[in-house]
């Protein structure tokens, strides 16, 4: 009798876990090209850049502009390697954009994932990213300390209109 039972619930849970497994399953196994050009072109690619150019540019930029400079102008430098940085990172984000408009011109199925991450993409920039999905986890905090710091800042005037651009694009105080 004890034996029913379990028949009966591994039953239910093999029906679960083929119902939850199948989709994951096909994915890895033979995805489609919507599926592959939409998690390598909203994941792959902008964490690939974080991980690779974006750390590597603020670096070689910050010491490049320290070294021909004077070593007793630490804000310029910051402000220089910044700068960079953003310029860098915005060209890159512009190019993920259009390249979701155009997949979700190609992938005519696939349209709302693609506009979705169009539309979601740009609150990834605070964060130091340029694709929503690889920031998932901490845009909420970054947007939070954005808005109370910076807000703040503006309020007392110790923070020029550019600075403050420079904070919302890139996550990174610049006074």
């Amino acid at each position: 009798m004890a034996t029913a039972s379990n028949d009966g619930h591994s039953g239910l849970q093999r029906k679960w876990h083929h119902r939850l497994t199948a989709p994951i399953r096909q994915f890895y196994s033979n995805p489609s090209r919507p599926q592959l050009a939409f998690f390598w072109l909203n994941f792959v690619l902008p964490a690939g850049f974080y991980l690779l150019v974006s750390g590597t540019v603020h670096s070689v930029a910050f010491f490049t502009y320290t070294f021909f400079k004077y070593p007793y102008e630490p804000s310029s430098a910051l402000q220089m390697a910044a700068i960079a940085n953003l310029v860098l990172k915005l060209i890159f984000f512009l190019g993920i954009e259009v390249a979701n408009l155009y997949a979700m011109r190609r992938f005519r199925r696939s349209r709302l994932a693609f506009l979705a991450a169009f539309v979601l993409n740009p609150l990834a920039l605070p964060t130091g990213m340029t694709a929503f999905l690889p920031a998932l986890l901490s845009i909420l905090p970054t947007w939070s300390d954005i808005v109370t710091e910076g807000l703040s800042l503006a309020r007392t005037g110790a923070i020029s209109p550019s600075s403050l651009l420079l904070l919302v694009l890139t996550g990174q105080p610049v006074l």
